[in-house]
């Protein structure tokens, strides 16, 4: 495959830039490896089929994606325990949690075939072993539901979701409860977890209440959903974790109760503002460590 136009293309363009997914997907076509820097230990090799995966899109025109949560995250997964990345897509998240963990596992959940696949490959692609990435929804106990994707399969779907929807491919998934299945040891192990499950959040917490209970692992979320904003808030403040919210383009991140999604003026999610970090009062001074 000919990647000259994109190349030069590229080569023309901000080192950094800001271009939406729409945008994204008319530049030309890239087929290959793309590196993405997350900092000075942290480098990564996602694989890009022709403007077929946002991430991948995003790192190679762009030069960055969700740079400050990616930025904290990395710093947190240097850690000695269990790492949860939930709704891993195309696996950037796993990737770096894998690259900067000291000890343990991280476990990867990705429902969708098409994105697991890529997930698989890309773990592969980085030395990375693929025996904790699972085929598997999350939520709040362990059943089989009907998952639902966009009919386009030249694009990796990031907007699976549990549940019959018009205009959507529906096929049954196995879904788990982290509290089903992880033992009495692994409960009290999970240091941090990333929850990208396109408004099946407040199920996925219920889910794993006792291990919450047990490990008070920081938890990533995102916030792009309407609904069981108010479940999330009252269940997190319950468990005395504070919320944060990430803005990664001007690179900040402060306390915040305000869990519905923030719009612009055309009425779109801002999606820089779309991650949330909720943080257990016994890991604030923490945090603070990191981020500092």
């Amino acid at each position: 495959m000919d990647n000259k136009i994109a190349i030069e293309y590229r080569k023309k363009l901000p080192k950094s830039n800001n271009f939406n997914i729409r945008e994204l997907r008319e530049m030309p076509q890239y087929f290959g490896w793309v590196n993405y820097v997350i900092n000075e230990k942290n480098e990564v090799d996602l694989f890009l089929g022709g403007n077929d995966d946002g991430v991948a899109l995003r790192c190679f025109w762009n030069n960055h994606y969700e740079k400050k949560t990616l930025e904290i995250w990395a710093k947190l997964s240097v850690v000695e325990g269990i790492i949860l990345d939930i709704g891993a897509h195309s696996g950037i998240y796993s990737l770096v949690a894998n690259k900067s963990i000291q000890k343990g596992a991280v476990l990867s959940f990705e429902p969708h075939y098409l994105n697991f696949s890529r997930l698989n490959l890309n773990l592969r692609a980085n030395s990375i072993s693929t025996k904790s990435i699972f085929m598997n929804a999350v939520g709040a106990k362990n059943e089989t539901l009907p998952f639902s994707v966009n009919q386009d399969s030249n694009y990796l779907t990031s907007g699976g979701k549990i549940g019959k929807f018009k205009k959507k491919t529906s096929t049954p998934i196995q879904v788990l409860a982290i509290d089903n299945i992880l033992d009495v040891t692994a409960k009290k192990n999970v240091k941090i977890i990333k929850i990208d499950v396109e408004g099946h959040e407040y199920e996925c917490l219920l889910g794993m209440k006792q291990t919450l209970i047990q490990s008070h692992p920081i938890i990533f979320f995102e916030c792009m959903s309407m609904s069981n904003n108010s479940e999330i808030e009252i269940f997190l403040n319950e468990l005395e974790y504070t919320i944060f919210s990430i803005d990664d383009w001007e690179g900040t991140i402060k306390e915040t109760k305000f869990l519905y999604p923030i719009f612009d003026n055309n009425n779109n999610i801002i999606h820089q503002k779309i991650n949330r970090l909720a943080a257990h009062k016994t890991k604030i001074d923490l945090l603070s460590q990191i981020l500092t």
